[in-house]
């Protein structure tokens, strides 16, 4: 009991299941809405897959989403985001308007806001980036630092992990560039390399 009562509203094609899931949804189309509280304050959204406790809750109208986990993109009340996929526990948990980035792993772009166009892999990937976009993280705590930077690529276990504000760095191995916080167009290869 107690899903959605979006039949009786103008909302289509959508699949429901779990306490409170969808309970906000009046015109939203071709949704899956599964776990406990997933998409509880959508309204108008389309095409979202949100699987897991509070997955993609706070998204009132952002579109195309895909949320796996529990808390997966949950958002910030009354924000929206489009064209996300987040899959792992607190994955994208606190974006509420950046968009078509990919974070999998736990944790893994946790504080994101309105950064657009990263991809994250790993536990607690990206994990501080607010507003940094077009990052490339891989690894453990890969670009784990960064905030604000971005055109940054950290394939590795803590790769480029001191990152803040510094941009275009590429760093391929594990604690490669590791202290780097806030240096520009370094590239290093190699375990603990620079």
């Amino acid at each position: 009991e107690n899903v959605s009562d979006a039949s009786m509203n103008d909302a289509s094609y959508n699949t429901v299941v779990g306490y409170a899931a969808g309970t906000d949804l009046t015109e939203g189309d071709s949704c899956v809405f599964i776990g406990s509280n997933a998409g509880g304050n959508i309204t108008t959204a389309d095409k979202n897959t949100l699987i897991g406790e509070s997955a993609g809750y706070y998204n009132a109208t952002g579109d195309n989403n895909t949320y796996v986990g529990t808390s997966a993109g949950q958002g910030a009340s009354g924000q929206s985001n489009s064209n996300n996929t987040a899959i792992g526990k607190n994955s994208l948990v606190s974006n509420w308007g950046g968009e078509q980035n990919i974070a999998i792993g736990s944790d893994s772009m946790y504080s994101n806001t309105t950064g657009k166009y990263n991809a994250a892999s790993g536990y607690q990937s990206l994990y501080s980036n607010t507003t940094g976009g077009t990052n490339t993280a891989l690894g453990f705590d890969a670009l784990y630092s960064n905030t604000t930077a971005s055109d940054n690529t950290g394939l590795g276990s803590q790769a480029l992990w001191a990152n803040t504000t510094g941009v275009s760095n590429t760093a391929v191995g594990r604690l490669a560039l590791k202290v780097n916080t806030t240096g520009t167009d370094n590239a290093a290869l190699g375990k603990s390399a620079l």
